[in-house]
């Protein structure tokens, strides 16, 4: 009969401590062989989480044969493959006008880091939000009438995934419209890391422009032009017979 010690012990690039084996320890022990035995398992136990952290190595390591054995290969590494993820989104194509006549996609983009090797996924959702220059979008603004919601799902492997969502391309003047895709609800092993992206919808229609051949003459409200987005360029023809001081523009 011969018996040996083992040991487990962090190792190089990436070591392992005592926190990712179960019950928060390195363990450690003692195995026999009998007359005939020519091996033995060590079974290591790691501790499961969801913690996004790269692969770690460890050791096993054998010590103090007895019986008159001596150590030949005393040390073997393997490591813990880190299999969680964080699951971030951001603008793809999604600042720009709303378009006039059906619909038009508006598009994010969510990104993984960290394992790939299984599945995940996670929940997204729109809201109106409030901003600098804007007005919070509605569900009236999507196609369908209703905010959209989904999932977006990375089989193993991926690491990009796209959500377009249609924009309801319509002729009524408004001033642009902010919006926030959300991420929510990420399947076990993953995690979210920035989990909101916005988006503008820029009003592209005219509110109201006087005749091609009207006089321009009058008080302040007699000829007005209101200018939606998406507009390069105004020119104005002033009638030779109106007063340039009793033109009035509100652009």
């Amino acid at each position: 009969t011969n018996s040996v010690a083992w040991s487990i012990a962090g190792a190089s690039p990436s070591p392992a401590n005592a926190a990712d084996f179960a019950g928060g320890i390195l363990a450690g022990g003692t195995f026999d062989f009998l007359p005939g035995q020519t091996s033995q398992p060590i079974t290591v136990l790691v501790a499961g989480d969801t913690l996004v952290e790269p692969n770690e190595d460890f050791q096993v390591l054998l010590a103090n044969p007895t019986g008159g054995a001596a150590l030949g290969v005393a040390s073997a590494t393997r490591s813990i493959l880190g299999d969680d993820a964080t699951l971030s989104i951001a603008a793809a194509s999604a600042n720009k006008p709303e378009g006039t006549g059906g619909s038009t996609g508006f598009s994010f983009t969510v990104t993984r880091a960290g394992g790939t090797a299984i599945a995940h996924s996670a929940g997204w959702s729109v809201a109106g939000i409030a901003g600098s220059g804007t007005a919070p979008a509605s569900g009236a603004d999507f196609a369908g009438g209703v905010f959209p919601t989904g999932t977006v799902s990375f089989a193993a492997g991926e690491v990009s995934r796209t959500i377009t969502l249609a924009v309801a391309a319509e002729t009524l003047a408004e001033v642009n419209e902010r919006f926030a895709v959300t991420l929510t609800g990420p399947s076990v092993g993953a995690a979210l890391g920035t989990a909101l992206a916005q988006g503008i919808i820029l009003d592209d229609d005219t509110i109201f422009s006087t005749a091609a051949d009207e006089d321009l003459v009058g008080s302040a409200d007699a000829d007005v032009f209101y200018l939606g987005d998406g507009v390069a360029d105004l020119t104005i023809l002033l009638d030779a017979e109106a007063p340039i001081d009793a033109n009035w523009f509100a652009l």
